[in-house]
């Protein structure tokens, strides 16, 4: 009787144990099974690669045009503060050519010398005033003739000045800082009145005159 229930709770753990083993290879089945499905596919892996470099390249791109911009908005604040005075320079111009040609005419008037010294005077300091404030006068006589500094009124031969140089300044021009304020009124050479040939070739060569 002991035996047949020994054999019997053999037999029955045995069962239990075949069971077990069948129940934990289908675990092991599922949860593999599992795992492969949620394992990334390689494509998707390398697409989530690209679009992340593509963002990142679309970010750096950003930052640099802000900064950039941040760089013009600067550089526009620096110009305005450095040329904000331009306008009343350019008034303060015109004093200094009435001055200038009120000098001429004491100058021609001998009993008006204490007034010409005057307005010499004055007119010295308004220039200093000016070149204080970086306004200077553009350099003419004997330049090469320069479209953008001067503007040519006239054309005349001369022994001295060699051909489309300034031969005489019949209005100061200035410059503001690396800016033109005003264009120099010149009279341009065309060359030695004796050499027609030279003359004839470089009449009105690249000099506009103003009417």
């Amino acid at each position: 009787m002991d035996n047949e229930e020994s054999k019997e709770a053999a037999d029955q753990s045995e069962q239990e144990n075949a069971e077990n083993l069948v129940f934990q290879e289908i675990a092991d089945a599922d949860l593999e099974s599992e795992n492969e499905e949620n394992k990334p596919d390689r494509s998707e892996t390398e697409q989530l690669k690209s679009e992340v470099s593509s963002k990142n390249d679309q970010l750096l791109r950003a930052a640099a045009e802000i900064e950039n911009i941040r760089k013009r908005g600067r550089r526009d604040t620096e110009e305005a503060k450095k040329y904000a005075s331009s306008g009343l320079l350019t008034d303060i111009l015109s004093v200094v050519d009435d001055l200038d040609r009120a000098a001429e005419a004491a100058e021609s008037n001998q009993e008006g010398t204490g007034l010409l010294d005057g307005v010499k005077m004055v007119a010295a300091q308004l220039k200093d005033v000016l070149e204080k404030h970086h306004c200077s006068p553009v350099e003419a006589i004997g330049k090469p003739f320069d479209p953008n500094m001067h503007e040519a009124i006239q054309m005349q031969p001369s022994d001295q000045v060699p051909a489309n140089h300034i031969s005489l300044v019949a209005r100061i021009g200035y410059q503001f800082h690396d800016r033109v304020l005003r264009t120099a009124q010149v009279f341009v050479s065309t060359g030695n009145s004796n050499d027609e040939n030279s003359n004839d070739e470089n009449s009105n060569n690249g000099v506009n005159l103003e009417n």
